[in-house]
């Protein structure tokens, strides 16, 4: 049997896997499934990817369906170097950082900026979702004033996956370049590489769908619109899991700290994790009521001023994803939660990226409208609209429970529980139906039986109180 992707060319995360394929340069059976027609509900594609998306590979039976996921195998299994994923610890771990970046900030800016095109019958793209791209490129801006290229000196996968997004955007965004002047030459750069000829297609078969469905073309310049306080997708998490109370600052004599608080249920999943691999670490506790995330000693850890942040001796993570892999790689007495089994691992990754692009952005989603309106966190403060989008993710959860107890494979894992700190707090208020999700209930509770789970306790209260101070 051959390597086959399934995918569809205007999808921008399908092309990235495509481009890394032509890089390094494999022989891949194309199986196109057209969106347009609903091809990925087709019972035959559900059985191999119940999230119907694209891209999704099969290689030789083995699926994997985030095309993150899917580059990050593609070169660990036919790479005939590291170049593009490099094995050096802390060089694939920053790769690791900027491709959760990629998932969880910069494509969503754009699916979120063409959602009321296709959907809503919008005519242009509307402002505040174009000052959301232009906060992930301000973003982007930063990265590349430290490295020639996002994550590194050179080119990576992590380059791959956003050039396939940004690319897409300029078709009704341009990237500025006087403001951008260093993501626009890292585009140039990396437009006239081989590989980028097979984006090409696919750019033009999205602009043939979108462009036409806008009524006046949209041209954001310096000059008529400034963004002198962007929206800056990433702050969303310490505004929302904010801590009223000064924090408590724990002393060790270690090299390894970490910034959080414990509202944040990203903090508490890194948290959970150390708590299993039982090493000591400093904890540092913001306060964010007093804009402790602003203090300039913060802002050179992560200009983005979000938790959690990891300083190990000088190395500094600010995804918590890439900070629990990186931390079961470097301090995991084993690989249980992590494993370094190349199939296993994939799994991992593919439900990590799921946590990171899915099942936060929900909670995300249904909090805070919540928070801003001051209302009771109850399940009927949450928009109908937003319990049908968790009630689908839970369905899909029920269904990768199905043939195993635990999310990623037949035993507990980082991908469990990153994921049971966003569950967890959305099962806080909304209820998760034993009938309609049995699997789910019976993993959440086998969780919960776990030692570390306190951690998640004294957090959910936290996020409680929270609510309660409003």
């Amino acid at each position: 049997m051959a390597i086959s992707l399934y995918y569809f060319e205007s999808a921008p995360p399908a092309r990235s896997v495509l481009m890394v394929i032509a890089a390094l340069k494999l022989k891949v059976d194309l199986i196109r499934i057209n969106l347009s027609n609903k091809e990925q509900f087709a019972e035959e594609f559900l059985q191999r990817n119940p999230t119907h998306t694209v891209p999704t590979l099969d290689d030789n039976g083995f699926i994997v369906w985030d095309s993150h996921a899917i580059v990050q195998y593609l070169v660990d299994k036919y790479g005939r170097t590291d170049e593009l994923y490099p094995k050096s610890f802390e060089e694939r771990t920053r790769v690791n950082q900027m491709l959760f970046f990629e998932t969880s900030i910069l494509f969503p800016s754009l699916a979120r900026a063409v959602r009321p095109v296709f959907y809503d019958n919008a005519t242009a793209v509307p402002d505040n979702k174009i000052k959301n791209i232009e906060a992930s490129f301000e973003f982007l801006e930063t990265f590349l004033s430290v490295t020639n290229y996002l994550a590194s000196n050179h080119l990576t996968i992590a380059d791959i996956c956003a050039l396939s997004t940004v690319s897409t955007i300029q078709i009704f965004h341009q990237v500025n370049n006087v403001k951008y002047p260093k993501l626009v030459a890292w585009l140039s750069k990396l437009k006239s590489l081989e590989f980028y000829n097979v984006n090409l297609d696919g750019i033009q078969m999205f602009t043939d769908m979108f462009m036409p469905l806008l009524k006046k073309c949209i041209k954001i310049s310096r000059e008529t619109i400034t963004f002198s306080s962007p929206i800056h997708l990433v702050s969303f998490i310490p505004i929302i899991f904010s801590i009223i109370e000064r924090p408590k600052k724990l002393s060790y004599t270690m090299s390894v700290k970490l910034h959080y608080i414990e509202a944040s249920p990203a903090a508490r999943s890194v948290m959970m994790v150390m708590k299993v691999l039982q090493f000591p670490v400093e904890y540092m506790e913001l306060d964010l009521s007093t804009k402790d995330q602003f203090a300039q000693i913060f802002l050179q850890l992560n200009p983005a001023h979000t938790v959690p942040i990891l300083d190990d001796d000088g190395f500094i993570l600010w995804e918590s994803h890439a900070i629990v892999k990186y931390l079961v790689d470097k301090f995991g007495k084993t690989d249980q939660l992590y494993p370094k089994a190349l199939q296993e691992r994939a799994k991992v990754d593919q439900m990590l990226f799921y946590n990171a692009s899915v099942l936060f952005p929900l909670l995300r989603d249904a909090v805070i409208p919540i928070f801003n309106a001051k209302a009771p966190l109850q399940s009927s403060s949450v928009p109908e609209d937003q319990k049908r989008n968790i009630d689908s993710c839970l369905e899909e959860l029920e269904q990768f429970l199905r043939t195993s107890d635990f999310l990623a494979v037949n035993r507990l894992t980082i991908a469990d529980i990153c994921a049971l700190s966003i569950l967890s707090t959305i099962n806080y208020f909304k209820e998760f139906s034993s009938c309609n999700y049995p699997k789910l209930n019976k993993w959440l509770n086998r969780l919960r039986s776990e030692h570390f789970y306190r951690i998640e306790l004294d957090g959910l209260r936290k996020f409680s109180d929270m609510f309660s101070t409003l």
